[in-house]
């Protein structure tokens, strides 16, 4: 967004729109009466939509956007078009032109804008594109035409997720890129170096326009404050801004709760009740736990010095007395880079872990199979069939057409949930991210597909939930947003599967347009 610097009833919004499906909601937007109303200045397609966009301070009528093409799937991200590229408008945003001179021009992805407050003349561009075409691009001519600067691969690592250049506001040679690490360049982009912050994941600065040493960054562990340049940093600890996965809850008193935290190495446990009668630090009350960022962690039933975590798919036995962390993988393919209909077992980021109610050594870890333990996870075994729908024309390297993204968050066709009666015992529930449900009550020797027939194809089965009063009943929480359908999916059962009930229909307090989780 850009604000008018001497009319403050006139913005700008570039808008990337719904990354879901192709709708009308991209383009570039312009109010001039301070958001009561908005037009749409600039719109390529129900596909292509706007990544950035930036004025001229010396001229605001001087625009510059950034088209992209973004969609993202439960299976794949796809980052390009021949749409994308840069366009310019010289009359406040009535009418544009398209930048061309000296930029890739057939296949181009995400890209993000540094204007100059030093020499209204200079333009940076950060531009995802094939091989060597993609890098750091300059214009001196204000996008008359450009000149790559670098080419360096470290400054597009995961366009779609990172991409963001800034240019010191008293030097148009100083610039800094934000990508897995903080990058700085002092000569114009042909040379780097790095800028160490508190945490990694860097996403966004923010230089002051008169004291360049005067710095904000944001990453993935929260916002930090420079005054010297990037010498020092403040702390991160003073900001609420732990992304917990999901929560799990022990048995002892005072309870300690569990859950994987985004980004930060291992899943962590805190107690309900703090062990000291001040805070020692900011890190004294959490107690990673093995496994990583994604988790779940979850405790033992009976003895809450054991806790069982898992990291994409790579399953672990923490003991908290000794600060142990031990692997017990139940398959040892390394999922980065491949097709998942080439592996063995298709594990997903947060594949799910659950303990039998019945057991406590009995354990539960799920890829598109069921694998059960019996001595708390040292061994392993199968106990299903595949229980995903798999449509094979989704099981592809995430990422296209430019760039792939190899970490295997988007692994289609993986079992999401799992959970087992509390009053049955092999009565489990099973929820795959493809959309099949499927039932065992007898302990995984047979498994019956129980979906719901009016449940559209596709979704992800976010929760099974088996009721705690009857054997027979239980709820399933689907999410379609990923497929472009943002309507609510919450059924029950009676029957064990046979009949389902839809309760949400947008007639009982939930609305008809919002997906819903539990």
């Amino acid at each position: 967004m850009e604000i008018h610097p001497t009319d403050h009833n006139v913005a700008f919004v570039a808008a990337i729109g719904q990354p879901f499906k192709p709708n009308a909601q991209r383009g570039v937007f312009r109010t001039r009466d301070g958001g009561k109303s908005w037009e749409k200045v600039l719109f390529l397609s129900d596909t292509t939509g706007f990544a950035d966009i930036e004025l001229l301070p010396s001229n605001p009528n001087i625009l510059f956007a950034a088209a992209w093409r973004a969609e993202r799937k439960p299976w794949t991200i796809i980052s390009g078009g021949k749409e994308n590229g840069i366009y310019k408008s010289v009359d406040g945003g009535d009418s544009w032109t398209k930048l061309t001179n000296g930029l890739p021009t057939d296949l181009v992805g995400k890209i993000d804008l540094a204007v100059s407050r030093a020499d209204s003349r200079v333009l940076y561009a950060l531009v995802e594109a094939p091989g060597k075409q993609g890098g750091l691009y300059r214009s001196d001519d204000q996008g008359e035409s450009f000149r790559q600067v670098s080419d360096k691969p470290e400054l597009l690592h995961r366009p779609f997720y990172f991409c963001n250049v800034e240019a010191d506001p008293t030097d148009p040679d100083h610039v800094f890129v934000m990508a897995l690490r903080l990058y700085e360049s002092k000569d114009g982009g042909k040379t780097w170096g790095t800028i160490p912050t508190p945490h990694g994941d860097d996403h966004d600065l923010w230089i002051h326009p008169e004291n360049p040493r005067i710095l904000i960054e944001a990453n993935d562990g929260g916002a930090n404050v420079s005054l010297d340049g990037g010498k020092s940093w403040s702390s991160q600890f003073n900001q609420p801004t732990a992304e917990l996965y999901q929560v799990e809850v022990d048995n002892q008193h005072p309870y300690w709760l569990y859950a994987g935290q985004q980004d930060n190495y291992s899943a962590i446990a805190v107690p309900s009740l703090p062990p000291h009668s001040h805070q020692l630090g900011g890190g004294a009350f959490l107690l990673d736990v093995g496994g990583c960022e994604t988790g779940p962690a979850v405790p033992h039933p009976t003895n809450p010095d054991i806790v069982f975590s898992n990291c994409k798919g790579r399953f672990s036995v923490f003991n908290k007395t000794t600060g142990q962390d031990q692997r017990y993988d139940v398959g040892a393919a390394n999922m980065y880079g491949h097709n998942p209909r080439d592996l063995r077992y298709r594990f997903q980021r947060v594949s799910p872990i659950h303990v039998s109610p019945h057991d406590p050594d009995v354990v539960y870890h799920c890829s598109q199979f069921v694998h059960r333990s019996t001595d708390g996870g040292k061994s392993w075994e199968t106990i299903s069939p595949d229980l995903t729908a798999f449509p094979p024309d989704r099981q592809v390297i995430s990422g296209s057409p430019i760039t792939r993204d190899i970490t295997g968050e988007e692994f289609y066709s993986t079992i999401y949930s799992i959970r087992e009666s509390k009053l049955q015992k092999g009565l489990i529930w099973v929820g795959a991210n493809d959309g099949p449900v499927h039932l065992t009550r007898d302990g995984g020797q047979s498994w019956q597909n129980v979906t719901p027939g009016s449940l559209p194809p596709g979704g992800r089965v976010d929760c099974v939930e088996p009721s705690p009063h009857d054997p027979a009943k239980a709820y399933i929480a689907v999410l379609r947003y990923q497929l472009g359908d943002e309507r609510p999916y919450i059924y029950r059962t009676d029957d064990f599967g046979k009949s389902w009930t839809l309760l949400t229909d947008g007639r009982n307090g939930i609305p008809a347009d919002h997906p819903t989780r539990v």
